[in-house]
């Protein structure tokens, strides 16, 4: 995901989401990397709280984008280690290989 202002909802306008398509395509407009199983899913083991009706409340909703955006954090902050673990384990190959040209030229 690239760096974007998330902009929530408004209460006045936004308060309830007719149903979890409707929620899906709404995030997607917002730049979030959802699709429509993931947020069913998500439904499913309770990270977001839909009513009997089908609908979301803002605050339900306002807290499961809260959680996306954690995730989102997360996998940066996780892409950041794994590149420096990559780095690291390059500098390593430099070593080795100078340490063997060094052995067998001496």
């Amino acid at each position: 995901m690239s760096n974007r202002k998330k902009k929530t909802p408004s209460r006045d306008t936004l308060s309830v989401y007719k149903n979890i398509l409707s929620f899906t395509k709404y995030l997607q407009s917002e730049g979030y990397k959802v699709s429509k199983t993931k947020v069913y899913n998500d439904r499913d083991s309770g990270l977001l709280e839909v009513q009997d009706d089908g609908s979301i409340l803002f605050e339900d909703a306002q807290l499961y984008m809260e959680f996306l955006g954690k995730l989102h954090t997360e996998s940066n902050q996780l892409s950041e280690i794994m590149q420096q673990i990559r780095e690291k384990e390059l500098e390593l190959l430099d070593i080795k290989v100078l340490t063997i040209k060094s052995q067998l030229s001496g």
